[in-house]
């Protein structure tokens, strides 16, 4: 092997070290979400069954192709939190080298590359989704970047596939790429052929398996008030400036210096600055009319798109300098090192022990949660069923107990799924009763023998609630500490 191929391997190996370093120090922050999909992981891997337990299926997973690989992962790694950490690693390894790929087309340089890698790997945002799909979405974001721009039509196809089987909501990225896409109506069609064809296998799959096409995620989430019934999608960047407002503004900051590449005469970072634009804004719009609760992961869909705008700016910036070849070597070296800096700043805040994501939406640690779901472990039996009334991930995965609530239990979500009122509309009636043609309800669970339930209370009510209760547990979280400073939150555990 050549010099050059053996020091640039080395180099991608030691990237991968620093990165698995680096994603580890949020090894105990992974937010409650986070653990929805690791307990499907979980238990795929140890039973293969899709679902948040081995003797039943459920259908709430929100991404097929994350919770695959992180079980697959999690077959040679010591736990299912490894798992998520090594995967993650990799997947920022994987768009590092995508970057370059995309920088050496467009601009013959590496400016982008080691911008974009700097605004990604430490966005707050972005690393808050670690656990869940959001760093996998933006593998495949950028990986169908470098093909749309060296115009790999077949291979563009299929990722924007594997897009969306990450985030159903990646289908916006294909219909914005296949609007925009140079190419003969004809191939267009293939385009979309393979397109579909990747995504078949599955959702024939989840349809007749799971008794659903899509996942019951989006019948919950587009009912679901998180906070208050006016706050919703739109909502979202005023909530998280008013909580976080450093991290919120880090996670958007690059967008300003998109408009330096405005007057780029390169056709093709021009369209690319459209693809990132007209994705970001669509998303935005479909989910604010939707009206689905603001949850920080959703605004990926904003944030990646900022990132890379800002990064094509820039890169168009430095390329008219005329100290451009002392920039380059600092430019790189940030773009190595940025990883371990962003920690260190990430870390201050919290006295070097990370407790919470940047930004998150949870009603406690993920510490906190763990200490619940162990305690349930050891004070309840193995066949006991408990009525969950709040969030739940964490603490499934952590108690191996039977925790059911919409998210677990499918019969609790099928009835209204399958006679909703909904289904009696002229058009979508039809659809959603192809939609729920193989849907069966399951065998009945014993009713549950006890209830934990969360709540934001005050303190004379607190009293009364602990009385009736076994065990309870003060929560706090800085999310929920800005939301309700005037309440107390805590869970109670209690029998039925």
């Amino acid at each position: 092997m050549h010099r050059a191929p053996m020091a640039r391997l080395l180099a991608l190996l030691a990237l991968c070290g620093c990165l698995v370093f680096y994603v580890s120090a949020f090894r105990n922050a992974l937010i409650d979400d986070a653990f929805i999909q690791l307990k499907y992981s979980q238990t795929l891997a140890t039973s293969a069954t899709w679902g948040f337990f081995p003797d039943r299926i459920t259908n709430t997973a929100t991404s097929p192709l994350n919770v695959v690989l992180t079980a697959a992962v999690s077959l040679v790694s010591p736990s299912m939190i490894d798992a998520v950490v090594w995967l993650t690693a990799f997947e920022f390894l994987l768009i590092f080298i995508f970057l370059r790929l995309i920088a050496a087309t467009l601009f013959g340089e590496q400016y982008f590359c080691a911008l974009a890698f700097v605004g990604l790997t430490t966005n707050p945002l972005l690393l808050s989704t670690i656990g869940l799909e959001g760093v996998l979405f933006t593998l495949w974001m950028v990986a169908s970047l470098y093909f749309f721009v060296s115009q790999r039509c077949l291979v563009l196809a299929a990722t924007l596939g594997f897009l969306t089987l990450t985030r159903a909501d990646g289908f916006l990225l294909f219909a914005v790429v296949v609007v925009v896409l140079p190419v003969p109506m004809k191939t267009k069609c293939l385009f979309a052929l393979v397109y579909a064809l990747v995504l078949a296998p599955w959702h024939v799959y989840s349809w007749i398996h799971l008794g659903s096409i899509i996942p019951d995620t989006m019948k919950i989430k587009v009912h679901q008030r998180a906070w208050s019934e006016s706050m919703t999608f739109s909502h979202g960047p005023l909530l998280y400036l008013r909580a976080f407002p450093l991290a919120a503004t880090f996670a958007f900051g690059m967008l300003p210096f998109g408009v330096l590449a405005l007057g780029r005469s390169d056709r093709r970072v021009r369209a690319v600055l459209v693809v990132l634009a007209a994705y970001g804004i669509l998303h935005f719009i479909a989910y604010s009319t939707i009206g689905v609760p603001p949850y920080h992961w959703y605004y990926v869909q904003q944030v990646v798109p900022c990132v890379l705008i800002g990064a094509l700016g820039l890169s168009c910036l430095f390329r008219r300098t005329a100290a451009v070849a002392r920039l380059r070597r600092v430019v790189l070296r940030v773009g190595v090192f940025a990883p371990a800096a962003g920690i260190l700043v990430i870390a201050y805040r919290d006295g070097f022990q990370i407790r919470e994501m940047p930004i998150h939406s949870n009603w406690a640690t993920h510490d906190t949660y763990k200490t619940m779901g162990l305690w349930l472990r050891d004070h309840t039996a193995p066949s006991d069923v408990i009525f969950c009334a709040g969030e739940i991930g964490t603490m499934a995965f952590y108690s191996d107990r039977y925790l059911i609530n919409e998210f677990s239990d499918m019969n609790r979500i099928s009835e209204s799924l399958v006679n909703g009122t909904y289904n009696r509309l002229p058009i979508v009636g039809p659809l959603i009763r192809i939609n729920y043609y193989w849907r069966r309800m399951q065998e009945p669970r014993p009713d549950p023998r006890y209830m934990l339930r969360g709540a934001a209370v005050s303190n004379d009510k607190k009293v009364r609630i602990v009385k009736e209760s076994i065990k309870t547990w003060d929560v706090s979280s800085t999310f929920m500490d800005w939301l309700v400073p005037d309440r107390t939150m805590f869970y109670s555990f209690k029998a039925l």
